[in-house]
């Protein structure tokens, strides 16, 4: 048998990754072997695919894989090197490992480097395609690809636990928590989160921004009668969505969905 490849092997051990603090601020550059050994935070990407009919894709690891091999993980996951963003890795990887060219991934939730992470702060995507995609896996990266119904996945990961990667099971039961919240854009590029009515989302609304937070209400003006007078408490019941920006979707979802409001 010829000898593995670096990448068979699970990436090359010199490749630089960005060592960052408990706040996920780049400190030093060190090779990924040191930063393993080391127990170092860093950072890394992982991606759900989904489709129309709630299955999930996902990929079954490679057995050379250095870290659980031949276990179930997310549709495409790799570390962020050393100068790059989480952004610019998450489309890099996911043509390297299954041959997929991301369209819109949205930052879902940014999850604080710990010992059920790896070690490192990732940043989740979910992306869903807009057709069934045609995929080609890297066979030294990936053994495997399956689309999971939701309820069949919980089920699984309930019952044969040590069948996944443990970063995977973290990083889907709390998306599970945000009750599988996909978010699409609007028209004017913001993500929609909620869609209820107009009353509620401005209480949303004010929430995210007492925490320093972009958010809009689209058709809030619900409200308003047809020539523009209040209508004194007959409010439209029309849904309107929630809208927050890219840059603060993360923040924002995990502050709707994974926080507990205090009372007095």
């Amino acid at each position: 048998m010829s000898e593995l490849s670096a990448k068979q092997k699970g990436g090359h051990p010199d490749e630089l990754l960005d060592v960052v603090d408990e706040d996920n601020r780049v400190m030093r550059q060190a090779p990924r072997r040191e930063v393993h050994v080391n127990g170092d935070l860093h950072r890394s990407i992982h991606l759900f695919l989904v489709n129309d009919r709630r299955e999930i894709l996902l990929q079954k690891r490679s057995q050379w894989k250095p870290d659980w091999p031949g276990c179930w993980d997310s549709s495409v996951s790799g570390h962020v090197t050393a100068g790059q963003t989480y952004d610019e890795t998450v489309f890099r990887e996911a043509e390297e490992e299954i041959d997929y060219r991301c369209s819109d991934p949205a930052p879902v939730l940014l999850i604080e480097g710990s010992e059920l992470t790896g070690r490192e702060w990732v940043q989740l995507y979910v992306e869903k395609p807009s057709k069934r995609p045609r995929l080609r896996p890297d066979p030294a990266e990936v053994s495997e690809l399956r689309w999971w119904g939701w309820d069949e996945l919980v089920e699984a990961l309930v019952r044969e636990p040590d069948s996944f990667a443990r970063a995977f099971r973290t990083l889907f039961f709390m998306w599970r928590q945000t009750e599988y919240v996909i978010p699409e854009k609007d028209r004017t590029g913001w993500y929609r989160l909620y869609s209820e009515v107009p009353d509620r989302l401005q209480i949303l609304r004010s929430f995210l921004e007492s925490a320093g937070l972009a958010a809009s209400v689209e058709r809030d003006q619900h409200w308003l009668g047809h020539a523009g007078h209040g209508m004194f408490g007959q409010r439209n019941p029309m849904e309107s969505d929630l809208c927050v920006p890219r840059e603060h979707l993360s923040e924002c979802i995990a502050l709707l969905y994974l926080s507990e409001v205090q009372e007095d």
